[in-house]
C-alpha cells in the first residue's frame, strides 16, 4: 500500500482587484513570476533605483514652471528659482541652508547670497509677493531671550515648489487662494 504525502499549505494567490482567493499553494510548489514581473526586473535592471538618494531635492511642479514663465519678467523668473535652494522643509521659509535650522534670510541676505544689487531684489520681491509666489509674514516671541521686535519671515509659495513632502498648514493655508493652487492640481 503506497503513502500518501501530505503537503501543507503556506500561502495563497489573491486577486488585487477582488481580494478573492485565486489558488493555493502549498511547500515545494514552484513559484514563477509573471511577464509583469520579468518587465519590473528589467526596469530595475535598466535603470538607477533610488538615484541620487540622501541628496535634498525641491518639488517643483511641472506647470508651475510654464505660468511663472509666462507671468514673471525675466529677472522676476530667475530670481524665484535661484530661491529654490533656500527653501526650508515643511515651513518654506527662506533661510541660509534650506533645512530648516539655518538663520532666516531677509532683503539684504537674499540681496548678498545671490548677489544681486539690493534696490534690484526690494523691487523684485515687491513683484513676487504681489504675484503670490512669495510672502512676507511678520513674527514675534514670547520669549525673553529674544530680541521682541517683529521679524519678516519671507515664505515660498508652496504650490509652487517646497522641499520635502510635507507643508505646515499655516503656509499651505496663506498661499491656498493665491491661485497657484489649481496650477499645482
Amino acid at each position: 500500500m503506497a503513502t500518501k504525502e501530505v503537503r501543507q499549505k503556506v500561502a495563497v494567490v489573491v486577486s488585487c482587484e477582488t481580494g478573492e482567493i485565486i489558488n493555493d499553494i502549498y511547500e515545494k510548489d514552484k513559484i514563477v513570476p509573471y511577464k509583469e514581473d520579468e518587465k519590473k526586473v528589467e526596469y530595475m535592471n535598466s535603470h538607477e533605483m533610488n538615484f541620487n538618494k540622501g541628496v535634498s531635492f525641491i518639488k517643483l511642479y511641472d506647470k508651475s514652471i510654464t505660468t511663472l514663465r509666462k507671468n514673471l519678467t525675466p529677472t522676476e523668473f530667475t530670481f524665484a528659482i535661484s530661491l529654490t535652494e533656500l527653501v526650508s522643509y515643511e515651513d518654506c521659509i527662506l533661510r541660509t541652508n534650506g533645512h530648516g535650522n539655518g538663520k532666516v534670510l531677509d532683503m539684504k541676505d537674499l540681496s548678498e547670497i545671490l548677489d544681486i544689487n539690493y534696490s534690484v531684489v526690494r523691487r523684485v520681491v515687491s513683484s513676487l509677493k504681489k504675484k503670490g509666489v512669495i510672502g512676507c509674514h511678520d513674527t514675534g516671541s514670547i520669549s525673553k531671550d529674544i530680541d521682541t521686535k517683529l521679524n519678516k519671515v519671507y515664505t515660498a509659495n508652496p504650490y509652487i515648489y517646497f522641499r520635502g513632502v510635507n507643508v505646515n498648514k499655516t503656509v499651505s493655508n496663506f498661499y491656498k487662494n493665491s491661485g497657484w493652487n489649481s496650477i499645482a492640481e
